[in-house]
């Protein structure tokens, strides 16, 4: 048998009395639970706080790391689209390749070439041909613009030696004139 001892009784009676205005005690903490809650709704739409400020940080934080990640999406779609199209255009080359290295399309390309070549050897010969009469033109009313010109120079210059010769005609009149008459007067 086991005695139990004075300490030990008046700690069990104390915690049944205390058990007794436990209920009151959980009113009281329900109460300052309420009143807890009322002051942290207040104190949320307050900016200046510590805690207010932090979560504002860590708000930012999180959206800047959303930001980050969209603009990583992003790249990684165009990234996989510019892979895809290389692919297209990497299958699309070795389907044109396989398809000329085919005989019958060797024959058609090297028919298209020679068709190519003589159509421009073709426009080749009519430009000379043109550029050759056009040089001709160009050097016939050339020489029929010198041939006026000459004509029109030697006009003139008989036109100056018949007004030189009548000149001279009539100052050779006035001067057989003026010897008559200085002989009349001597």
């Amino acid at each position: 048998m086991k005695f139990i001892s004075e300490e030990d009784i008046s700690r069990i009676k104390q915690k049944v009395a205390n058990g007794q205005t436990g209920a009151k005690n959980c009113d009281e903490n329900q109460r300052k639970l309420e009143l807890k809650k009322l002051s942290d709704k207040r104190v949320s739409g307050w900016t200046n706080t510590l805690e207010s400020k932090r979560n504002a940080r860590l708000k930012w934080k999180e959206e800047n790391l959303a930001r980050e990640e969209e603009k990583r999406k992003e790249i990684d779609r165009k990234e996989e689209a510019l892979r895809a199209r290389l692919n297209e255009e990497t299958i699309q080359r070795s389907k044109s390749l396989k398809y000329e290295e085919n005989e019958r399309v060797k024959m058609l390309r090297s028919q298209q070439l020679y068709t190519d070549v003589v159509e421009t050897r073709e426009q080749q010969v009519r430009e000379k041909e043109e550029n050759a009469k056009r040089q001709q033109v160009e050097e016939s009313r050339w020489h029929e613009q010198t041939l006026r010109t000459a004509q029109y120079d030697a006009e003139r210059q008989k036109e100056q030696q018949k007004l030189l010769k009548n000149k001279a005609m009539e100052n050779a009149k006035a001067m057989r004139k003026q010897k008559e008459e200085y002989e009349k007067a001597v």
